[in-house]
């Protein structure tokens, strides 16, 4: 078993842009004009974003592995400080100009060493099934930074030719679904919580 093999970096790469998406809506969907510039800015941004994860150097690679291991031992309440990797390159007449520099720059940031807090843990048991002996630690931020460069091939592949179309449809679907469900969960959580609603004894 190879700890990346293409069917699980394929699931772990869907569900990591899926997520992205669904944060990114949050926030996008009021500064853009209708259904067809978001498909543009989104478009623009998933392409942005994987050549900058290709572009990462070895020391963006440290950053975002160290920052993904301190969120996991801290998560409540901890900070990262953001802009530490290298800049993406956004010309100025951009569709990404809809948003400050900074926020693509720091989400592409969040985003990655949030997708890692989830992945090292699942590599730590794929390194430990495949090599019961081995220490999965060993290498592990090396593993880790392959998976991030695999991760923006991925897209790059997605984002060309006459797929691009059908998977940014796709994942416009998909991240309106998590989306729809985050809100449910924090609706009920609310609703749940004490003294909210509860019906009132007669």
């Amino acid at each position: 078993m190879k700890v990346l093999d293409r069917k699980f970096t394929n699931r772990v790469f869907e569900m990591a842009t899926v997520d992205m998406v669904a944060a990114l809506g949050e926030v996008v969907a009021s500064r853009v004009n209708g259904h067809r510039q978001y498909e543009e800015y989104l478009t623009e941004y998933l392409t942005t974003y994987a050549r900058w994860l290709k572009e990462l150097s070895a020391e963006d690679h440290k950053y975002l592995y160290d920052a993904a291991v301190a969120y996991m031992r801290d998560h409540s309440g901890f900070y990262v400080k953001a802009g530490l990797t290298r800049v993406p390159s956004v010309s100025e007449n951009s569709v990404l100009m809809l948003t400050p520099p900074p926020f693509v720059h720091q989400t592409f940031e969040e985003a990655t060493y949030t997708t890692l807090e989830s992945l090292l843990p699942v590599l730590v048991d794929r390194i430990e099934r495949r090599d019961p002996n081995a220490n999965p630690y060993e290498g592990l931020r090396a593993v880790a930074a392959d998976a991030l460069t695999a991760y923006g091939g991925w897209l790059e592949t997605h984002l060309e030719g006459d797929d691009r179309a059908h998977f940014i449809a796709w994942t416009l679907g998909k991240s309106a679904e998590v989306a729809f469900m985050k809100g449910t969960r924090a609706e009920a959580k609310t609703l749940l919580s004490p003294g909210r609603g509860a019906t009132p004894e007669k």
